[in-house]
């Protein structure tokens, strides 16, 4: 058995959060803090960071993406 991972998703997350940054009734701004939850190689980070968010924190079960995730200066911490 395996499982295959929609990788589609990350596109479909940050086109969410940017359309929530623009409904001023969410409370998301592009100031809000964003956790991004298994960031791997920080595809959605730098997605979103192109539209202005900047206050983004990602995690990974991986050390070596650590590094890697803040080399970029995308996220905030890792």
């Amino acid at each position: 058995w395996s499982r295959r991972v929609n990788f589609n998703e990350t596109a479909y997350i940050s086109e969410e959060v940017v359309r929530l940054s623009k409904e001023p009734s969410t409370g998301v701004t592009l100031n809000s803090a964003v956790f991004d939850a298994g960031a791997g190689t920080g595809v959605l980070g730098k997605k979103i960071n192109t539209v202005g968010f900047n206050n983004i924190v990602g995690c990974d079960a991986s050390s070596r993406f650590f590094e890697h995730l803040l080399s970029e200066g995308v996220y905030k911490e890792a």
